[in-house]
């Protein structure tokens, strides 16, 4: 089943923070929690929340069950971007991205992340090899993959020449831009605002 384009915006954010959980928002899981869950064939984990919040209703008499309701929707893209990215009804242990929550930052610094588009083609291999994704969905979001991989090296060319001074900084911000919209004419985009179904 193929996804909305709006999810290509936000699993791009997973992507960039490595694959770990950033806040997002899905209002259609909030709402419809179990049955969102098993419409986008996360089984297991549509499973694992029911019972959570049975549990929870049990405990607190239900007065705490609206808090399942507003976890389900802050961690539904994420776990749909899990199955459909990694291959996994379950969790990958990538953990929380230091930027998730804003004024949380990582106790420690991070060694850099290889190129997210490389750790993307990756991700997409094994999502078609595990029949996560069509062979069409595979095509399409292949090419696009491999235009990020060549953009990201051009940016990184750009990066070396800046700080080796063979281009000034107004060189630099004029390219970078260039490079950033390349092959975007034409093309349309959804907003952050487009619902997520």
């Amino acid at each position: 089943m193929s996804l909305p384009a709006s999810y290509d915006d936000t699993f791009r954010r997973f992507d960039d923070a490595g694959g770990r959980w950033i806040a997002t928002w899905n209002w259609a899981a909030f709402a419809l929690g179990f049955f969102w869950y098993l419409y986008r064939g996360l089984w297991v984990k549509a499973i694992i929340y029911a019972v959570a919040t049975l549990i929870l209703a049990v405990a607190t008499g239900g007065v705490a069950v609206p808090l399942t309701w507003i976890a389900t929707g802050m961690v539904a893209n994420y776990d749909l971007y899990l199955l459909k990215r990694k291959g996994t009804q379950l969790w990958d242990g990538g953990g929380v991205a230091p930027d998730a929550v804003p004024g949380v930052t990582s106790p420690t610094s991070a060694a850099p992340a290889p190129s997210n588009a490389a750790t993307r083609l990756v991700a997409l291999e094994n999502a078609r090899t595990q029949g996560v994704i069509s062979e069409a969905e595979y095509a399409q979001k292949r090419l696009q993959l491999e235009l990020d991989a060549e953009r990201e090296k051009k940016l990184a060319a750009l990066e070396d020449m800046r700080r080796a001074g063979i281009l000034s900084q107004m060189e630099y911000e004029a390219k970078k831009r260039d490079i950033m919209f390349e092959g975007q004419v034409g093309t349309t985009t959804t907003g952050a605002s487009a619902a997520n179904i």
